[in-house]
């Protein structure tokens, strides 16, 4: 404090006695000095410690299939970012196979901040391809495909046409591909099969 005379005494908002104060939370605080003669003077500060904004972590999406991508976002206004990805800046995209935590430390000069946000990956259920009576067929012959798994539309290759099940006739070999979707949690996959055909 300037001006006055003898010694002072300072009394803060927080009930602190003491001409400085260290580790703040956020908010604001008053002080009142006297300088033993009968004059007082006030002030106050507002302090945010963690930068402009507090650190946070929003996701176009925390739960997804593993051949998904999400963009994971920080706050702007810091001066640096560096997360457990390795990857720097406010903004990430992600393309993780296991469910995974991400942790973001954004700094402002010496006030730094962190944040965590998980993200769960939910794995695509098998889906098993077969065919009847076998997968080698005379010329001329039909085959049935089938597909087995917790999906609700099945799309095959080859135009061979949508379902479960599809009857074919190819006149030569096939790799015939099924496409999967509509399982719970939104997740698709696919297998394939290949059909022979005997002359």
């Amino acid at each position: 404090s300037n001006g006055g005379s003898g010694s002072f005494t300072y009394l803060w908002s927080n009930s602190a006695t003491t001409s400085s104060l260290l580790n703040l939370a956020a908010g604001t605080y008053s002080v009142t000095v006297n300088d033993g003669a009968g004059c007082t003077a006030t002030a106050s500060v507002t302090v945010n410690p963690s930068g402009n904004t507090p650190v946070t972590i929003t996701s176009d999406k925390t739960i997804m299939c593993a051949s998904d991508s999400a963009q994971i976002c920080a706050p702007a206004g810091y001066v640096s970012y560096l997360w457990n990805t390795g990857q720097t800046g406010p903004l990430i995209t992600v393309s993780p196979s296991l469910s995974t935590v991400y942790t973001v430390t954004a700094q402002n000069g010496a006030c730094s901040g962190s944040a965590t946000l998980a993200v769960q990956v939910n794995a695509a259920a098998p889906v098993q391809v077969s065919a009847w009576p076998s997968d080698s067929i005379c010329s001329g012959r039909q085959a049935t495909l089938s597909a087995l798994g917790s999906y609700s539309v099945y799309t095959w290759s080859s135009s061979a046409g949508t379902g479960s099940q599809v009857v074919v006739s190819p006149s030569t070999a096939v790799v015939y591909t099924v496409f999967a979707s509509g399982a719970p949690g939104g997740c698709s996959t696919s297998a394939s099969i290949a059909l022979y055909v005997l002359s």
